[in-house]
Parts: structure tokens; C-alpha cells; sequence
């Protein structure tokens, strides 16, 4: 057998053991709390706020309110990030995409939801309504 078929194997297998021992998927921590939204993207509301280990969140009872009832957790890159690094609200409705920036704020979080359109040429976002989110 040739010595070159060999050292190309073995490097190859060296460079997959490498990577595989060096690359780590996105954890986040599975959280739950309750908060009371008070924005002007609609009336006040309850929310149930829970995340989970794949980074998602859920925002149970936030339609009340105007917002989005799912996002996921904006710490990229952070260990063990959780509701407390901030996270994202999305929705789409066919017609336009709207975004709830959630970041740590006085305790709790400051919202600040954008409105696209989608299709438009100059992208057609529009900041829509502000406020808090306050742990109960």
C-alpha cells in the first residue's frame, strides 16, 4: 500500500476529530416568567414568557397586547444565554413582518416593535410602538 492514500486519510481524520472536538452547538437556558406588558402596540397585558434550550421563546397571551407570540433569544454567542440577555417577538402575516426588539432594561425589558412591508423597494419598516415588559 502507498504511503500518500495513508498520511491523506489521517489528516482527514485529524481535521474531522479537530472540528467536531472544537465546534459546540447554541445552548440556551429553558426560563419561565411572567410579565406585564405595557405598551402602545395595543392594551395591557399578561404575558407567560418561557424559552427553551434550542433558543426559542414563546410569549403566551401576548396577541392581547399587539405583539408577537413567538421569538427567539438574542444572545448569540453567549453561554447559556436566557430571557435576561434579551430576545426577539416575530410575525408575519403574508403582508409584512413585524419585529419586537426586547433588551434588559430597569429590571425588566424596553420594547421596541418595527412593521416591514414586505416586497417594498426601500423596505418599507416603520417603528410602530414602544414600551415595557415588567416581571411580575
Amino acid at each position: 500500500m502507498k504511503i500518500r492514500p495513508l498520511i491523506s486519510i489521517a489528516v482527514l481524520g485529524l481535521t474531522t476529530l479537530s472540528l467536531v472536538a472544537t465546534s459546540r452547538a447554541r445552548v440556551c437556558v429553558a426560563d419561565a416568567r411572567n410579565v406585564s406588558a405595557v405598551t402602545t402596540c395595543g392594551p395591557q397585558a399578561n404575558i407567560s414568557l418561557t424559552s427553551d434550550t434550542a433558543c426559542n421563546v414563546a410569549a403566551a397571551g401576548a396577541a392581547f397586547g399587539g405583539l408577537p407570540l413567538a421569538g427567539f433569544i438574542q444572545g448569540f454567542g453567549a453561554e447559556d444565554a436566557g430571557l435576561d440577555v434579551g430576545f426577539v417577538l416575530s410575525e408575519s402575516d403574508g403582508g409584512s413582518n413585524r419585529s419586537c426588539d426586547a433588551r434588559p432594561a430597569d429590571g425588566g425589558w424596553a420594547l421596541t416593535c418595527t412593521d416591514c412591508q414586505i416586497g417594498s423597494a426601500d423596505g418599507g419598516c416603520a417603528e410602530t410602538c414602544t414600551g415595557t415588559l415588567t416581571p411580575q
